[in-house]
């Protein structure tokens, strides 16, 4: 149970609630007990200097310091604030003394357990002067004790007791709060596990719903409902894949097949033209496999790269001509524009040109009969930009996404027709990446596309 997150961070909210509640308890204890000696200690003083007030008062008008008033007045200081005095005369004489109410007081507050306390308990004493006219009159002695007497230990009891209920009370509305919090905070994640066990059992119709989660769980669903919906593309296009390279197999072997039993058994006489044409055939096997090898080795992440210094004017200059023919054919116009001085960049020359070759071949292969592509190149301080546009059938919205993907075809059935199953732009894409560049395609269906290919200048470096 604790090896769960909902568990770890409720474990995490509680013990951070305890140690504060503690932390806080304990500091308003301490701030109590302290202010409330300090409260003790100043009523006591204000107490000694009423009664020694007092007494320079009773000095002041019968010039002595006993008499009845003072003798009522101390037992009444004993009994109610536990205060008991001894009074000298100037010459150090004792004239009167309480000390020795302490067993009365105890009997009188009915605390007869508590006799040998009072008569055991460690006073204090404080002197103080007793003056009149500037002279010295004689001296008051208070005795009293540090501890708390029963009333007041009593209610710092019961203060105590309420703060041990507050911080009870506190620290279960926490534990409350906390596992309400750790089990909204969780919930999302429980929803992307439970949408990641389903994916794994294969099952890529699940996706996780944004509502009620946080900024950064809302990404980690995003990004799965992306990956599944990914995955699902491309299991899409394997199943597709498959079907076509079956059907891409099967053509070309079956009339293979079909042409060398007809020249075996004697019913086709083996002329130029038929030869011509069962070669065509198996020249579209080879082609095929040749492309699906491509594929493989472009895709490897351990692909080596022949680097050098290429001249792209000089190599977008043989494309070019390497299309003349089929250009002219389709009655087409190609469009080089390149800048006077030649560009260079670090790369594989003939990954390069592998690049190039793919992309004039969609242009070529898509671009209606008296269209355009045409081929431009510049560049910046740090990159080469190469750019092939055509005005031909272009892409639609909903395939731009995965035009890139293996053996995606926009068009299935024109696809077949204009040859080809759907690998050269992955072959592209990979070759690009492999020289850590980029590669961006613009395009309207009916009017034409756009793929510019982003290549760093110097080897090492990527494209930002």
């Amino acid at each position: 149970m604790l090896r769960t997150l909902r568990a770890r961070t409720l474990i995490a909210f509680i013990a951070i609630s305890l140690i504060g509640v503690v932390f806080i308890s304990g500091a308003f204890k301490y701030a109590f007990e302290d202010c409330f000696s300090d409260y003790l200690d100043d009523k006591r003083a204000t107490e000694v200097d009423r009664v020694t007030t007092f007494l320079e008062k009773e000095y002041a008008k019968h010039g002595k310091i006993t008499g009845d008033s003072v003798d009522s007045m101390l037992p009444y200081q004993a009994m109610t604030e536990s205060l008991f005095y001894r009074i000298y005369d100037s010459n150090g004489e004792l004239v009167l003394d309480s000390t020795d109410l302490v067993r009365e007081i105890a009997k009188l507050k009915d605390e007869q357990n508590d006799i040998q306390n009072y008569q055991d308990m460690d006073y204090t004493q404080e002197t103080k002067k007793l003056t009149y006219a500037g002279e010295k009159i004689g001296t008051i002695e208070v005795n009293y004790h540090r501890g708390y007497e029963k009333g007041e230990f009593q209610f710092k009891t019961r203060i105590n007791k309420y703060i041990a209920v507050s911080a009870l009370g506190i620290f279960g509305l926490s534990f409350g709060l906390s596992f309400l919090f750790s089990n909204q905070l969780t919930a999302g994640l429980r929803r992307v596990k439970d949408a990641v066990q389903a994916l794994s059992n294969n099952d890529m119709t699940v996706r996780v719903t944004r509502g009620k989660l946080t900024e950064e769980i809302q990404q980690v669903a995003d990004a799965y409902n992306e990956l599944a919906d990914r995955l699902n593309n491309q299991q899409i296009i394997r199943k597709q894949f498959t079907a076509d390279i079956a059907h891409e197999l099967r053509t070309p072997i079956t009339i293979l097949k079909t042409q060398i039993e007809a020249f075996q058994d004697g019913i086709w006489q083996p002329t130029q033209e038929r030869l011509a044409n069962t070669h065509n055939e198996l020249m579209r096997l080879v082609r095929m496999v040749n492309d699906l090898e491509k594929l493989l080795e472009a895709e490897n992440p351990d692909i080596t790269l022949n680097y050098a210094k290429v001249n792209a004017n000089q190599t977008l200059g043989y494309i070019n001509d390497h299309f003349y023919v089929d250009a002219k054919q389709k009655h087409l116009h190609l469009d080089l524009q390149l800048p006077e001085k030649p560009i260079y960049f670090d790369g594989d020359k003939d990954r390069f040109w592998q690049i190039m070759l793919n992309l004039v071949s969609n242009a070529v292969r898509y671009t209606p009969e008296n269209g355009t592509i045409s081929i431009k190149a510049n560049e910046t301080e740090d990159n080469v930009f190469i750019t092939v546009e055509d005005d031909g059938i272009g892409i639609e919205p909903e395939d731009l996404p995965y035009i890139f993907d293996r053996f995606y075809r926009a068009e299935k059935s024109r696809a077949r027709k204009t040859g080809g199953a759907g690998i050269g732009l992955a072959i592209v894409k990979a070759l690009v990446q492999a020289h850590q560049g980029q590669i961006n395609v613009q395009s309207t269906a009916g009017k034409g596309t756009r793929i510019i290919v982003q290549l760093p200048k110097d080897k090492g470096t990527s494209t930002t």
